[in-house]
């Protein structure tokens, strides 16, 4: 819990339970959560979790979930928890946003194309950290011949191009798998890999890419004189794009001044980049092809970009910063060469622990730890419970049997009633019909019958089956009247 909810003063401590009760009713119940774990777990998974939690912390008992729930609240917090630890073990792959993944003549798991692949993206993500931020390579030959590049925005800083370069190509594996072309574009940083050469020429494709980097006032979000905008946009991103390809890095930035009547004199910043493979030309072309493309994007927003995969561009009202790689290392300032599928991959690093993977695995854990422990003292209460049913039959079915030993002892010497058969007395009764029934008591019925061989009327009682009270009447019953011999009293025969 965040600081802020562990303790509120009123009329005494306010329960803890109750004030995230408050929240989770207004919609509001990440509040609870310590802000520094946001960021570093997924929110819906953060909400599921504690609203599970609630279920049993209502500050009224009579709301409370049962008991009876908790086996499978274990069962429903355990698989939250490893899906939750699974995710933030996997956050140190950065996951594509707009991935363009192939859907045919996809590759399986065990081909030389798999191996090739793999090959080239972990060498794609060596090379380019060390490479200035961008590299291309290809894996292979033939028809498992594999293509790859990797580049970095200006845009983004060192530490945000570094955690891409370093994650995306394990991230890429996850949302297309078995592609063999993929396009995909980051926040930070470009991936492309494909089965067909693709260096040196531009592809003029793009998606519209609304710019979050910022946050805008509802006032500033939009412009008021969009022709004004539209003919200043145009004039630098223009500019931009004739120049960008002069530099071995492909990119270009710039602002001009922008006059509008509600922000009143301001300037419009801009940005221009190609990958780096591209010649002059191809980047030109390819830029171009995106300033005609604004003007039908962004009808009056105040910032926006387009990504494709060969070249990008942004502008915004809003100064951005220009991160320019480093220069290349002497080891990597040659073009890295084709290499061969034989060549045996650099050993991986080994994985660091992160923050994010340290908290979701304590959450998980103690999580299981606590509806754990409602479980066992569910399941010994229960047996408490059973055990106490359990003593308290045998001690009532002890008596039965008591006193059933006594009648076979009795039996045994002769000194009791004679034992019959049970197909002696359904001779005796007719099959106990309803024609021989006398009456029925709470325990059983009485039937009048006729034992041929002592030549002799009797009334035979015969105990319900499922009544362990008549058994238990019957058998005391049997005992005592054995016993006691009037002439007011009927004879007990057996």
């Amino acid at each position: 819990m965040a600081p802020q909810h562990q303790a509120e003063q009123g009329q005494g401590m306010i329960h803890i339970a109750q004030r995230v009760w408050d929240l989770y009713g207004n919609g509001r119940i990440l509040d609870a959560a310590d802000h520094r774990l946001y960021g570093k777990l997924d929110g819906g998974e953060m909400e599921r979790v504690m609203v599970i939690g609630l279920w049993c912390a209502r500050t009224d008992r009579r709301r409370r979930r049962q008991l009876v729930m908790a086996p499978r609240l274990v069962i429903i917090l355990f698989l939250l928890a490893v899906a939750a630890s699974a995710a933030v073990a996997q956050s140190n792959n950065e996951v594509p946003l707009w991935p363009d993944c192939s859907t045919t003549g996809n590759y399986s798991g065990d081909s030389q194309y798999k191996k090739n692949l793999d090959q080239l993206l972990s060498t794609l993500s060596t090379s380019a950290t060390a490479g200035g931020w961008f590299s291309k390579t290809s894996v292979g030959t033939g028809a498992d011949q594999v293509f790859g590049l990797i580049m970095c925005y200006a845009d983004y800083n060192a530490t945000e191009c570094k955690k891409c370069l370093a994650g995306y190509p394990a991230g890429i594996k996850q949302v297309c798998p078995g592609s063999r072309t993929v396009k995909a574009n980051h926040d930070a940083c470009l991936l492309r890999y494909s089965d067909v050469p693709f260096f040196d020429a531009a592809d003029l494709t793009y998606g519209k890419l609304e710019n979050n980097s910022y946050s805008y006032t509802s006032n500033y979000r939009y412009v008021e004189n969009m022709a004004a905008m539209n003919d200043t946009r145009r004039e630098l991103m223009s500019l931009l794009a004739d120049r960008a390809g002069d530099n071995n890095l492909k990119l270009k930035n710039d602002s001009v001044p922008y006059v509008d009547s509600k922000l009143g004199t301001s300037r419009l910043y801009g940005l221009a980049q190609c990958t780096r493979d591209l010649a002059g030309s191809e980047c030109q072309k390819c830029l171009k092809r995106y300033v005609d493309g604004l003007g039908r994007l962004y009808t009056n927003e105040s910032a926006g970009n387009i990504k494709g995969s060969s070249c990008y561009l942004r502008f915004d009202l809003m100064p951005f910063d220009i991160t320019l790689p480093p220069s290349p290392s002497p080891l990597s300032s040659s073009p890295p060469p084709t290499i061969p599928a034989t060549r045996v991959p650099p050993p991986a690093s080994p994985p660091s622990v992160s923050t994010g993977l340290v908290v979701g695995l304590t959450l998980g854990a103690v999580s299981f730890l606590v509806v754990l422990g409602f479980s066992i003292r569910f399941v010994l209460r229960r047996r408490r419970k059973h055990a106490g049913l359990t003593k308290e039959q045998e001690m009532e079915e002890g008596g039965i049997f008591d006193d059933e030993t006594a009648m076979e002892d009795d039996f045994e010497k002769g000194t009791g009633p004679k034992r019959f058969r049970f197909g002696e007395l359904a001779i005796a009764t007719d099959d106990f019909s309803d024609e021989h029934k006398l009456g029925e008591g709470g325990f059983g019925s009485v039937y009048r019958g006729f034992l041929k061989e002592l030549i002799l009327d009797v009334a035979i009682k015969r105990v319900s089956k499922s009544s362990k009270q008549g058994r238990k009447e019957y058998a005391s019953e049997v005992r005592i009247i054995s016993r006691l011999r009037h002439r007011n009293l009927v004879q007990l025969i057996g």
